[in-house]
């Protein structure tokens, strides 16, 4: 201990600040002595060095904080954070489409975009805290990586809490296109093998909901559904013609890297599908399992480009560290605040889809088979509904 307290009085007094704090930073993630003894370590270097540098330990912690990735933060990745100094409820921010672009002819100025109320909406700031307590007796017996795994724990869990209202936020603002529970909404179009609706959706569901978002104004490129409901994009023929060849997600791939296959592809694919979808799996779009074993869940088909802005704070996930003197307990609160300025019309919800299989029914279409011997039934001939067989 004393050979890094003597390490880092050098460094400081040499000006290399950012040298000390990255050897103390090393020793705080691979010592094996208690938090306590290096805290000690770090107030007498700094004090021997004339106090040129502050603690190095609220740092570290930060940095523990944005290294806490969550392997479930799938959707927050994709929008666009916008940070903001402000604490208020409400922040305003221009609506997708506010400003239009108009033809300039040479020697004339470009015509001013109004800004008006009707040109903005609207991200509801919402605070996420958690508390995270930890006894004197952990600073004193464990190890810097005991501290440094509850601040992760900490920052993860408000990472889930923010996903989670994203993915929320997105269903609860979206267009229905098909619901199969509400009578007034259209229903999906699957059919079970006797050619019963079994709650299931199929292509032509797809592009119905991808055609509203036209109407809309906006073109789809994601799908955001529960990973229970990918099995709807593997088992149909019509979806395994989407996805096999465009790798695991529903798209076309302009090329392929190889020429003559057994399948006899070229160099350019057919484009079947009007764009390229991917495919999003987020545990936490709603799901419920049913009392005859399959699940019912929703899809979200949007233009994840336009959906709008993540309204953020600006300092990140803040902290707060106060002491419990009569528990002999010192507590660390982490907060954050976000928002999602979501414009209408972006995005489009297909509720309560079974992960039931469809089958593919070719319409209007029958086999008749002569009986062969016509006294055995009533009908000379036998007639029978074709169904795809899937292959």
């Amino acid at each position: 201990m004393n050979s890094l307290k003597n390490t880092l009085v050098d460094l400081i007094k040499q000006g290399n600040i950012k040298s000390a704090y990255e050897v103390f930073r090393d020793q705080w993630r691979s010592s094996t002595c208690s938090a306590s003894e290096l805290l000690n370590v770090e107030l007498e270097a700094l004090q021997d060095s004339g106090g040129f540098a502050k603690f190095f330990t609220p740092a570290i912690l930060h940095e523990d904080i944005i290294e806490a990735e969550e392997p479930t933060e799938v959707v927050r990745p994709l929008l666009d954070e916008v940070p903001v100094n402000t604490f208020d409820a409400v922040e305003h921010t221009l609506a997708a489409g506010a400003l239009v672009a108009h033809k300039v002819s040479p020697g004339q100025a470009p015509m001013e975009s109004s800004t008006s109320l009707g040109a903005l909406c609207y991200a509801d700031m919402s605070k996420w805290g958690v508390s995270v307590r930890v006894s004197q007796e952990t600073l004193d017996k464990g190890t810097p990586q005991m501290i440094s795994r509850h601040v992760r724990l900490g920052a993860r869990a408000i990472r889930r809490a923010v996903e989670k209202d994203i993915v929320d936020r997105l269903y609860s603002k979206a267009t229905v296109s098909f619901d199969n529970y509400d009578t007034g909404k259209p229903s999906t179009t699957g059919r079970d093998g006797a050619g019963d609706y079994n709650g299931s959706v199929t292509a032509d569901d797809l592009f119905k909901a991808y055609g509203d978002l036209l109407d809309n104004g906006y073109q789809a490129n994601t799908l955001i559904v529960h990973p229970l409901m990918w099995i709807v994009f593997s088992e149909p023929s019509i979806y395994r013609l989407f996805t096999i060849p465009g790798s695991s997600q529903v798209r076309q791939p302009s090329k392929v890297p190889y020429v003559g296959s057994a399948r006899g592809r070229s160099l350019e694919a057919r484009g079947q599908f009007p764009a390229n979808w991917n495919i999003l799996l987020s545990p936490y779009v709603p799901i419920k399992k049913t009392s005859q074993g399959y699940y019912v869940s929703h899809i979200l088909v949007c233009d994840i480009d336009a959906v709008g802005p993540m309204v953020v704070d600006s300092a990140g996930i803040r902290t707060n560290e106060s002491l419990d003197r009569d528990r002999d307990l010192s507590r660390m609160s982490l907060f954050f605040r976000s928002g999602l300025a979501l414009q209408e019309g972006t995005s489009v919800v297909i509720k309560n889809v079974s992960n039931r299989r469809p089958v593919d029914m070719v319409s209007n279409i029958v086999a008749t088979i002569p009986a062969v011997n016509a006294n055995l039934s009533n009908d000379p001939s036998l007639t029978t509904r074709v169904i795809d067989d899937q292959v």
